[in-house]
């Protein structure tokens, strides 16, 4: 009871300051005499209540996604004979209606949930101050602007008077609370805006990729113009796609926050994130719908069936960049209720304890603190500037990893369907009873999913470890704000633009700009350039930035109390850096070596074998080798290295048959043009050792 009462003077402290060596806080001051007259607060009305709101919030989001799944229903104007657009229109608005549904069902759940437990009727409002302004209080005397008039008749308090009044306390943050007959409607209200964000995230993504819309079509009539122009005009709708989500976001947080506080934002979080049960169910759907396209075209079933999967595949990137919109917006409003208590627990602001701590016993690092007494995060401060800067740059420096593991796990794929099209005889005839090595390429994708995540896992954990420990606790808040801010847009972007670039490529291949334009014409190349492009964007690096600003911010909230606010213990953060750098280079080089040991075996020949290597007629004199070329520096699944392998690796270099690895048959450059009188391997033949011939 003493801490609520502290709680609900600390206003006079923020307006007061302090007053003398002794016994500086006013809150305490005033609470020592009246303390008693306060409810000590059960489990009904403390923070466990609050504790246990989202949590119920959630188990009520789950239900009503389960029940609103369970009566998804398509109407028959959705066939395949149907206009293309009004196939998608109607697909969507299926899918609409099921997050309406259980939106509708949310919000009446809201409400009993936030009447229930804060309402007229609920023990929380048993307790003094909190039905009726019945609570003692101690409130200052105010002329014109002065808020705190010296008492000079009592050298312990400034002018005031005693009165009876609602129970309104300030936080460490320095909000101050409405009085609790209007908690319930305050927090029913900041779910509702958290759920209506969601809601309108949802549409806004839908627009800028469903297949039938201004943007995606733009994007696929940016084809008769090549790929360049798909890819330029792709980034433009993923940039501009940006700007509207980002206003709502801010919108949702200045409105929670003035609504109650930073729980208001972490509750908006919470009821932007109650459908997601649908949301993550039609994201799920989308990979499936898109494998059962495969499926229907290796099979080589019936046009309208590849009809129908194309239209559920594109419905399924739509709803995966909705998913996607929901994960980035509540990462946002997620982290800033994380920095809110890592604030806290740095000591850049008072936690709620030690605010009472003159009447409780401490141990010795925790002093008593005062409201007033905050460190502030100077924006001028080199540190936090240079941490800013950085922080911005990590979801690049993320996104960049992640998109060139792809690049190097597709290349390595490539190479290993081209290697059992090439030993395996009958695969490319398509022979019955010969069936591909799926075991090796699984095996591939999965390896490298894990090994290419090192790197960037590693820069994630320890980036706010070495700001942190190296630059102090406000740096760190700078290096989080900057993440956050990039990170969001960044992913917005990216899968935005994945989801119209995939979208768009279907639309040319349903023939919407003539059947001419369709599959296989250079129209639909250009589309398949820019979808080429959109994968890594809206599979790889658009999700993993919401994972980049959650990570970044759990692991700062987790060390920051053993940081210092300033850059006094720098050597730490050194040691950090210095230590990444090790482990980093360490797994470089481990994995360079086994890159090498798997070429090194590849290219490994006998002297008998050597002697299989020959051509009938000498290379035209157009095959020059190239200035200081080394092939040692090749990557092993590189084209360029499987090309060079196959006309005979190093001993044909070396025996003079090979004057140009970059001229090679393989590459497709027009060798054969250039040097008509040379042998070259036909198609399926390969200048091999008899041992991996065909």
């Amino acid at each position: 009871n003493f801490a609520v009462c502290v709680y609900n003077h600390l206003a006079i402290d923020v307006a007061c300051g302090p007053t003398d060596e002794t016994r500086p806080s006013l809150a305490n001051r005033i609470c020592a005499g009246i303390y008693d007259q306060y409810p000590s607060l059960d489990i009904w009305s403390s923070q466990s209540i609050f504790i246990a709101l989202p949590f119920m919030l959630a188990c009520v989001g789950v239900l009503a996604s389960v029940l609103c799944t369970s009566y998804v229903y398509v109407p028959k104007s959705a066939s395949a004979g149907a206009d293309k657009s009004k196939v998608m229109a109607t697909l969507l608005w299926s899918l609409r209606y099921n997050v309406l549904f259980s939106a509708v069902l949310i919000v009446f759940a809201s409400f009993g949930l936030t009447y229930g437990f804060f309402g007229p009727n609920s023990r929380f409002q048993d307790n003094p101050g909190f039905k009726s302004p019945n609570l003692v209080k101690y409130v200052l005397e105010t002329a014109g602007d002065l808020t705190c008039i010296p008492d000079f008749n009592s050298s312990r308090l400034p002018k005031g008077s005693f009165v009876e009044s609602y129970y309104q306390p300030t936080d460490s943050l320095l909000f101050e609370f409405p009085n609790p007959t209007q908690v319930w409607w305050r927090l029913f209200v900041a779910i509702i805006i958290g759920l209506a964000l969601g809601i309108i995230i949802g549409m806004l993504t839908e627009y800028f990729t469903a297949g039938n819309s201004p943007p995606t079509e733009g994007i696929a009539k940016s084809g008769e113009y090549g790929a360049g122009a798909v890819v330029i005009q792709g980034l433009g709708v993923g940039m501009l796609s940006t700007v509207l989500p980002l206003l709502l976001v801010c919108a949702v947080i200045l409105g929670s926050y003035s609504l109650f506080g930073s729980y208001a934002i972490a509750l908006s979080a919470v009821g932007m994130l109650s459908t997601l049960g649908v949301t993550m169910a039609t994201d799920a759907y989308g990979p499936v719908a898109d494998n059962a396209g495969g499926i229907a075209e290796m099979a080589e079933m019936p046009i309208h069936v590849r009809d129908t999967t194309d239209a559920l595949d594109a419905l399924g990137n739509t709803t995966a960049a909705t998913g996607k919109g929901f994960s980035n917006g509540s990462a946002v409003l997620t982290a800033y209720a994380l920095l809110a208590a890592l604030v806290q627990d740095s000591g850049l602001s008072p936690s709620p304890r030690t605010l009472v701590s003159e009447f409780l016993p401490l141990p010795n690092d925790h002093p008593p603190r005062l409201l007033y007494d905050s460190i502030a995060v100077d924006l001028v401060n080199i540190y936090v500037v240079v941490s800013l800067l950085l922080g911005v740059m990590l979801p690049f420096l993320f996104a960049s990893a992640t998109m060139l593991a792809v690049a190097r796990a597709a290349g390595a794929m490539i190479v290993e369907v081209r290697r059992q099209f090439r030993e395996i005889s009958g695969l490319r005839e398509g022979k019955p009873g010969v069936r591909p090595d799926h075991i090796r390429c699984i095996r591939i994708s999965t390896n490298s999913a894990i090994a290419e995540m090192v790197i960037p896992g590693i820069v994630a954990i320890t980036s706010p470890l070495i700001i942190g420990f190296g630059f102090g606790q406000k740096a760190l808040i700078g290096l989080l704000l900057g993440a956050i801010g990039s990170g969001y847009m960044m992913g917005i972007l990216m899968s935005n633009a994945g989801g119209s670039w995939d979208n768009a490529k279907k639309l040319v291949e349903s023939g919407y700009f003539g059947r001419e334009n369709s599959k296989g014409s250079d129209w639909h190349k250009a589309t398949v350039a820019g979808d080429t492009v959109g994968d890594p964007f809206k599979d790889t690096s658009g999700p993993s930035m919401n994972i980049l600003i959650k990570m970044m911010t759990v692991f700062g909230l987790v060390a920051v109390s053993q940081m210092k606010p300033d850059n006094s213990s720098g050597w730490i953060g050194l040691i950090i850096f210095f230590a990444t750098v090790i482990l980093v280079s360490i797994f470089l080089a481990i994995k360079a070596f086994m890159e090498r040991g798997i070429a090194q075996s590849a290219t490994k020949r006998t002297s008998s074998e050597d002697d299989e290597f020959r051509w009938d007629a000498e290379p035209s004199p157009y095959f020059a080798p190239g200035p200081g070329f080394d092939m040692q520096r090749v990557r092993y699944n590189s084209a360029l290295k499987e090309a060079y392998e196959s006309a005979g690796g190093d001993a044909a270099f070396e025996r003079g048959l090979i004057r140009n690895p970059l001229n090679l048959p393989l590459l497709g450059n027009n060798t054969r043009d250039l040097a008509p009188h040379a042998r070259y391997p036909e198609e399926g033949e390969w200048m091999v050792p008899d041992r991996a011939r065909k």
